[in-house]
């Protein structure tokens, strides 16, 4: 009792390393989340709107988190404390860009008088094939770090890359699957008149 042991090398860098980047990426997660709250109360004044983004993007990080942990953990590709970090930034941008494509092109649709049926179909057909290409550009971008030399940069492409990829197939399956459970009920509906020639001017 009263003796205190410390260790050194690099087993307990490498975990230290993970812990604080552990905690750093949920603050930063928390406070990216509030962020994206205000913008999205701020653009479409509607609580349930927000949720439901906010939930979305939830399950597209929290999906493309596992899939690179199961692919990590099976010694498939290599994980460290940047990777993880990049990836969950990653994946709320690309996520909460999706969805704002979703509701603004829905929005458009009403707005232009479609009734919810035709809003969406015409929804889908004028976004998926954004989101797609998107979403395999930002892929394949962060994949090509995995070419450079260093170490620290190598790790960040596979990982970065595999979870944009099961962000977008969340974007183009679980995103529209909520905007038509939600529109029978109203949820999505714009709570305001869109004004597009100021934000054209801008």
């Amino acid at each position: 009792p009263g003796v205190r042991a410390y260790v050194t090398g690099a087993a307990p860098l490498v975990t230290d390393q993970f812990e604080v980047g552990r905690q750093g990426t949920l603050k930063t997660t928390l406070i990216t989340l509030g962020v994206i709250a205000l913008m999205l109360f701020s653009l479409y004044r509607r609580l349930t709107t927000v949720f439901l983004v906010i939930f979305t993007v939830m399950i597209e990080l929290t999906a493309s988190r596992g899939v690179v942990a199961v692919l990590a953990n099976a010694g498939i590709i290599e994980l460290s404390t940047y990777s993880t970090n990049l990836l969950t930034l990653l994946v709320i941008a690309a996520g909460t860009d999706y969805a704002i494509f979703i509701l603004g092109r829905y929005h458009e649709a009403r707005h232009t008088g479609h009734d919810r049926v035709t809003a969406f179909e015409t929804m889908y057909r004028g976004t998926s094939h954004i989101i797609l290409g998107s979403g395999l550009t930002i892929a394949g971008a962060v994949f090509c770090l995995t070419f450079t030399r260093l170490p620290y940069f190598q790790s960040l492409g596979i990982p970065a890359a595999t979870g944009v990829l099961v962000a977008v197939v969340a974007a183009l399956t679980l995103a529209p699957a909520l905007l038509s459970i939600g529109r029978h009920f109203g949820l999505f509906e714009p709570a305001r008149a869109m004004r597009t020639r100021g934000w054209r001017r801008i």
